[in-house]
């Protein structure tokens, strides 16, 4: 594998159970005492909103007209139905955009509208409304603009559709600006003034609830509309990993159940292709294997082909889309671990980065903007730092960028704005383009924000567990328990575990390069194989005899028929009694 430089040493942190609060949960609601305990250390202590939590149901759903700006948008869209108007949807080229796209397209079509779409391209338009949009409205013959997943800040680009005489309708989820756009309808739960209860909806929860509240206003009852269109919301809430909570977890939750049935045809072809269909899914399913592939096409070709896949009602060309999303997708995977390892050449040709700088800055030429964020990600985990990895490309640079939870990219992205040519996004995730010769100058600027905004201690990779376990705990019981607490994802991670002094058997390097290390433990007559991703570098760290602790989720898989326990470690050191 290639030279990786060393992570820094971790944290391995947990909040203390409540035994009052335990018991509160326990004498209340029929569960196990460990789902208790966990609740209760992620600060769900009440019992009615535990119960909310454990069981949701589609009735905690809000009431989408509670949105600012969904009457006008609504009264527009009838007004389009009524006079067949043509709409261009307007999305964007992640799987949050093309499953809003798809989900608005798809159900105005079913009521009756002359409906085009317009998906950017990543590398050739960007992200978000450009000015084109109004060319290829007038190319369509739309008089009426809907954007998906974007456009909160688009104050250009709404001037001159109005100018036009072009309507827009804006649903997105981003940060607005103080002011908004100057457009028929602006819809965004994070609107400071937007009286809606749950402003951490995902693009594709938004236009979801545009959605329904017009099928409802034409005498559609809610539930007829769920049914059709929760497999596509599930999809792009769990791709965008917005917190899995409140509203976001009830579409999750009965999204996935949709998505095992879905009647889609194209989703159906790409479920046939994973070997996953008629089979019960998680938010893995589709975070690690249905979204990498509709993603693929819009990092490294035409996120177009994925939209196609998700409106198409042909068998032949589902499957035909699904075998080539696939094969983007292996592309995909080879160019991001070739730029990750410059990336980490990059870390170990300059030591200042690591040693000096709490925001990670890497640049390189050829590199594919496509998995900037996917290498950003990478190493953001690996060191615990916020990253930005830029792709110079010309006269200018274009990147993304991941961050950690005490460091809010977006903002930071801001108070540096005057050294870039655009940037924005979310707390956690966000993209910039800036001038070639500015990088030097970001790399200062944020750096010198960060020093201002972040504790020293929070720029190290940081573990937090939800319990420590003896080997006699880890059992089929136990995550058989824990399933009360899915679907999980960002917000509600999958439940992590200590286990102190298993006994290493033996160790492989696994995967291509070995970049991943597999290990077999044991304790008495317990008998245990985990598999640490990425971790291959850190293989000689243990040894066959010698006692081990592991951080790590838990599940079951089926090997040879045995349905087996199997750790995936997130984090090992050699036993000791040190408090780390």
């Amino acid at each position: 594998m290639p030279d990786v430089p060393a992570a820094p040493r971790s944290r391995w942190v947990t909040a203390q159970a409540e035994p009052d609060a335990v018991d509160g949960l326990l004498s209340h609601l029929e569960i196990e005492p460990a789902v208790a305990s966990i609740l209760t250390r992620r600060g769900i202590v009440d019992p009615d909103e535990a119960e909310r939590f454990l069981h949701p149901s589609l009735d905690h759903l809000h009431d989408p007209m509670r949105m600012s700006g969904m009457g006008a948008a609504v009264d527009r869209l009838r007004r389009a139905l009524a006079d067949r108007e043509t709409i261009l949807i307007h999305g964007d080229f992640d799987v949050d955009g093309l499953a809003s796209t798809a989900l608005l397209a798809r159900s105005l079509i079913c009521l009756g509208a002359s409906v085009k779409t317009h998906i950017p391209h990543r590398l050739e338009e960007g992200y978000g409304l450009h000015e084109d949009v109004a060319k290829v409205a007038a190319q369509d013959g739309a008089t009426l603009v809907l954007s998906c997943d974007c456009g909160i800040r688009s104050h250009g680009v709404a001037q001159l559709l109005r100018e036009r005489g072009i309507d827009l309708i804006i649903t997105d989820h981003h940060e607005p600006d103080t002011e908004l756009p100057d457009a028929v309808a602006v819809i965004d739960p994070k609107i400071p003034s937007c009286p809606y209860p749950f402003d951490q909806l995902a693009g594709v929860g938004v236009a979801f609830k545009l959605g329904q509240a017009l099928s409802e206003a034409l005498g559609i009852p809610a539930s007829k509309f769920q049914r059709a269109y929760l497999d596509l919301a599930a999809l792009g809430t769990i791709a965008d990993v917005v917190p899995l909570l409140g509203e976001n977890r009830v579409l999750a939750h009965f999204g996935l159940l949709q998505l095992r049935a879905t009647r889609k045809v194209g989703l159906r072809a790409l479920l046939r292709r994973l070997n996953l269909e008629e089979k019960p899914l998680d938010t893995y399913h589709v975070g690690f294997m249905i979204a990498p592939r509709l993603n693929a096409a819009g990092r490294l070709s035409d996120a177009r082909d994925a939209l196609e896949l998700l409106m198409t009602d042909s068998r032949q060309l589902a499957d035909s889309v699904a075998r080539r999303l696939d094969h983007v997708n292996a592309d995909r995977q080879s160019v991001e671990a070739h730029m990750l390892a410059e990336a980490y050449q990059r870390l170990a040709d300059d030591e200042g980065i690591l040693q000096e700088d709490p925001v990670i800055v890497l640049s390189g030429y050829e590199w594919h903007r496509g998995v900037a964020g996917l290498v950003a990600g990478a190493i953001r985990e690996r060191y615990g730092r916020p990253t930005f990895v830029l792709c110079v490309e010309g006269a200018q640079a274009v990147g993304s960028a991941r961050s950690v939870e005490e460091f809010d990219v977006s903002k930071a992205i801001d108070a540096v704005s005057d050294c870039l040519i655009r940037g924005g996004g979310h707390a956690m995730a966000a993209g910039v383009t800036l001038d070639r010769d500015q990088i030097g100058e970001f790399r200062r600027r944020i750096n010198d924000y960060a020093l201002q905004s972040i504790r020293p201690e929070s720029l190290m990779p940081t573990y937090r567990y939800d319990d420590e376990l003896a080997a006699t705990r880890i059992s089929h019981r136990l995550c058989g328990e824990l399933q009360l607490l899915a679907p999980f994802g960002q917000g509600n991670p999958r439940p992590r575990f200590v286990t102190r002094g298993l006994n290493v058997e033996w160790v492989s390097l696994v995967g291509r390069d070995g970049w991943h290390v597999k290990m077999g433990l044991s304790a008495g007559d317990r008998s245990l194989i985990g598999i640490a991703w990425r971790k291959g570098e850190r293989a000689h760290e243990i040894q066959p005899g010698m006692p081990v602790d592991i951080l790590y989720t838990l599940k079951t898989e089926e090997r040879r028929g045995v349905v087996e326990l199997v750790p995936t470690i997130e984090d090992f050191r050699p036993a000791t009694t040190e408090e780390w």
